[in-house]
């Protein structure tokens, strides 16, 4: 009776310790693995991280005339890709004055979609999602032109890893979104 007893309290203790195992560890992967962040108030933080040639275009602050800023930024996990965007909008003369300054460096440009409907496009290029979209579809609504920075890709090439950058506008809805991405 009592090897009974004792034997409970030891299979009682290992599952115990077990429990206890996984849910240290289970709390110890969401606390560490990366995660999205939708702060505003990391902005310059997030810029900072960045290398300068794929951010060098985003406003070194958030304009204080800034409406409705909002914010997507993934610092990547392994061989995930990061990516980082800042969506705002302004008054009618400064989009047209930002669409005006990216449209002269712009390399090629979009009309709506998707990062995979642009690279599969004839003569196409990377983009990116609409991380920053009310909706979560992924995709930019037709109003938004998708000004792309980065030099054209060969026809025959397949990126595997590669980035990209530039700004979406809006000038429908007087928005601009800034984006970089690296995959």
């Amino acid at each position: 009776m009592k090897l009974k007893s004792v034997m409970k309290i030891f299979l009682l203790g290992v599952l115990g310790i077990v429990l206890a195992a996984f849910i240290f560890g289970v709390v110890s992967c969401v606390l560490t693995f990366p995660h999205e962040s939708h702060s505003v108030w990391l902005y310059a933080k997030f810029k900072h991280d960045w290398p300068e040639e794929l951010v060098g275009h985003f406003p070194a602050l958030i304009p204080e005339n800034a409406i409705k800023p909002k914010l997507a930024h993934f610092p990547g996990c392994l061989q995930g890709g990061s990516y980082f965007q800042i969506r705002y909008g302004l008054p009618d003369e400064e989009i047209l004055a930002l669409y005006d300054k990216f449209s002269r460096q712009k390399t090629i440009s979009f009309v709506g979609g998707d990062r995979n409907d642009h690279f599969n496009m004839k003569n196409g290029a990377a983009t990116t999602f609409f991380y920053t979209e009310d909706i979560k579809s992924g995709k930019f609504p037709p109003d938004y032109e998708i000004l792309v920075f980065d030099p054209l890709r060969p026809s025959s090439s397949n990126w595997n890893h590669g980035t990209s950058h530039g700004v979406a506008i809006s000038k429908e809805k007087k928005e601009i979104v800034y984006w970089a991405e690296s995959w």
